[in-house]
């Protein structure tokens, strides 16, 4: 299958950041552009001419609920964003979906006297 231009770009960012990928990675009845099965992330590459169409919306927004019903984050980026910085983008939206899957949490509370509670500020351990 011929990749757009814009396609090439991201390809070759994801490359140079070392990221394992799979192009046009079939996804129910859709091809996601790119998928990145560490993150559960897929990366749509949205053209002005093909994406910019009013139908075409709807059958991203109708593509995309497929994709997230099936656990997977979808990150579309226009085309413009993708020429302008295509590596910059793309490991934002590595950092996104490492922060969807992996979300940091409040530290534990430490048990103290049998009991759990948090310590104050001033308070050593």
């Amino acid at each position: 299958m011929k990749r757009s231009p814009i396609e090439a770009l991201v390809r070759a960012a994801l490359e140079e950041l070392r990221v394992a990928f799979r192009a046009q990675h079939p996804v129910g009845p859709y091809r996601a552009d790119f998928y990145l099965p560490g993150f559960d992330l897929v990366i749509e590459c949205d053209g002005a001419a093909w994406h910019g169409r009013p139908h075409q919306k709807v059958r991203d927004r109708r593509r995309d609920a497929y994709m997230r019903a099936r656990g997977l984050r979808v990150f579309r980026i226009p085309g413009r964003v993708i020429v302008r910085d295509a590596r910059g983008v793309v490991a934002a939206a590595i950092r996104w979906a490492a922060y969807k899957k992996f979300p940091l949490r409040a530290p534990a509370p430490l048990a103290v006297g049998g009991r759990a509670r948090r310590l104050r500020e001033d308070e050593e351990v």
